[in-house]
């Protein structure tokens, strides 16, 4: 099971009002996705590609600890697809 499920389905239990993410870009977009899935449901593969997501997520805190892809302050995620063995977007 991917850990963006994981961690989204620990979350719904205590209604979260945000989403921090603190770390590298990964690790940002990691908590786009977590916000997204929370607010809109689904699967991740549902929102690959470009305007998919149907409206705003929850509040999200980017607290990048590096330097480089500026995934704080985009609003695009990439992560990886262990089913496709690549890295996919979602940008809308």
């Amino acid at each position: 099971r991917d850990s963006v499920a994981v961690c989204v389905e620990e979350a719904r239990g205590f209604r979260p009002d945000m989403v921090i993410g603190i770390g590298g870009g990964s690790c940002l977009d990691f908590a786009k996705c977590a916000a997204l899935l929370i607010s809109h449901g689904g699967e991740l593969q549902g929102y690959y590609g470009e305007f998919k997501v149907p409206g705003p997520t929850l509040p999200l805190i980017a607290i990048p600890t590096t330097a480089g892809t500026g995934s704080e302050v985009t609003p695009v995620a990439v992560i990886s697809d262990p089913d496709r063995t690549l890295k996919v977007g979602i940008s809308s």
